[in-house]
């Protein structure tokens, strides 16, 4: 592996750093963007919610009160015949718009309960209509089509995932306005419808005198569980408080004064004395005041969740734009890096290259103080060195030659000198000759 790396040019190498770094970002990188992404799909998921839950929640007041307005006329008060007509108009306009948003979330079994709904309120509406069926059928069978739609809203607050929300002042919005008050206005529509009738005809028995408690004490439950979810929301958030704190109190004391009411003038009272119209009247003030709280609150939570899903965009775009940016930066780094160096080191390799040809009148422009820019200009000043090495060089070989040219014309003039010396010392043996042949010849001459 080493030998490998080592065998690789620096381009490659800085590629392969390069890939190495983008991978070690890409994960981390990759986990938030998910992570974010996650979010804002949470958040949309929330959002689709609200147009259904809304829609499904005013089906719900409104069936409601088509079965107080159907169990007065059913039980012999046809005044409100009218009212009931024009309620069951109501309810097919709120069917068709429900119908409408619940295809929406493109959920098959939220789809096939909101076909039985329709199929159901088609049945119950004609046979109310034509008067085909008894006052205690069309309560029950009221009854069960408000459990059916009550079940249908628990069913798209699950699959919006409005029942999983995270954070605490809308979970406890979206409990009490989701579940807790459409429990309670379903208990206290039963209640209405009930006490009514009870009401009009001036009587009722132990049983149903028993049901009339059983559905206060159970709405009383629900209101308890409904107002401490609303505390709890004000609690955790406390800009809520400034939305819901009217609504909240007038539902509230309305609440209160219904329950009181149908503790006293029908499950106590031993003669009723209440007109049944008075009592609905009233019953449907206090339930369409809990709608007014619902209505407030669902507005509130809908500004909550777009809120979030306008801030889990822009979390996603920053995380988006701050990894693309500090991408685009270290690839910039990175490229600009690996070209600086290689082109370094490739005008380091030509300088050498040049200096073992011999040309050392090569110069190159160092603008780094690397460890490349560092080679180069000690490379430079080899090379410098160098030419001053070989100027010395030179300068000495040409005292050398100076040196050994005089030298030769010396030994030259020497040699011709000493040949001039033999030459005279011939002469003079030639002239001792001479003379030593005219001293013998004097000799001989004196014998």
């Amino acid at each position: 592996m080493m030998q490998f790396i080592n065998n690789l040019k620096f381009s490659h190498k800085f590629s392969l750093i390069g890939v190495l770094a983008l991978l070690m970002v890409a994960l981390p990188a990759g986990m938030a963007i998910k992570g974010t992404s996650e979010k804002l799909s949470a958040a949309h998921a929330e959002a689709a919610g609200i147009a259904p839950s809304g829609d499904l929640l005013r089906l719900v007041q409104l069936t409601q009160q088509h079965r107080g307005e159907s169990a007065l006329v059913l039980g012999g008060n046809d005044s409100h015949q009218a009212a009931r007509q024009a309620k069951q108009a109501e309810v097919e306009q709120a069917l068709v718009k429900a119908g409408q948003s619940v295809a929406d979330l493109d959920n098959p079994k939220l789809n096939e309960r909101l076909a039985t709904i329709q199929r159901d309120w088609q049945n119950l509406a004609g046979a109310v209509s034509g008067k085909s069926i008894a006052g205690p059928q069309s309560f029950a069978q009221h009854n069960a089509l408000l459990a059916e739609q009550l079940a249908l809203l628990e069913g798209v607050v699950d699959s919006s995932t409005l029942a999983f929300d995270p954070e605490a002042g809308t979970y406890y919005m979206i409990t009490s306005v989701l579940h807790y008050l459409p429990q309670m206005t379903e208990n206290m529509g039963q209640m209405r419808a009930r006490g009514a009738v009870l009401l009009s005809k001036g009587s009722a028995t132990a049983e149903d005198r028993a049901r009339i408690s059983t559905l206060n004490t159970i709405g009383q439950e629900h209101f308890h569980d409904a107002r401490g979810a609303f505390d709890k929301a004000m609690e955790a958030d406390p800009a809520l408080r400034q939305v819901l704190d009217k609504p909240v109190a007038n539902a509230v004391a309305a609440a209160d004064a219904v329950f009181k009411l149908t503790e006293e003038q029908i499950i106590r009272a031993e003669r009723f004395r209440l007109v049944g119209t008075d009592y609905f009247t009233t019953m449907t003030r206090a339930i369409d005041l809990q709608f007014d709280l619902v209505n407030v609150a669902f507005k509130a939570l809908d500004a909550a969740l777009s809120d979030r899903v306008a801030a889990a965009r822009r979390a996603l775009l920053a995380v988006v734009a701050i990894v693309g940016l500090l991408g685009a930066i270290g690839l910039w780094v990175i490229v600009l890096t690996a070209r600086t160096t290689t082109r370094s080191m490739e005008q380091a390799v030509q300088l050498a290259q040049r200096v073992a040809a011999g040309d050392l009148t090569s110069r190159v422009e160092v603008n780094s103080r690397d460890e490349v820019g560092q080679l180069m200009l000690a490379m430079q000043d080899m090379s410098e060195s160098l030419v001053k090495i070989v100027g010395q060089v030179r300068t000495g070989v040409d005292a050398v030659t100076t040196a050994s040219t005089q030298i030769a014309g010396g030994n030259l003039d020497l040699s011709s000198r000493t040949e001039e010396q033999a030459a005279s010392l011939e002469e003079t043996a030639s002239s001792m000759e001479q003379l030593t042949s005219t001293v013998k010849q004097n000799a001989e001459n004196a014998r």
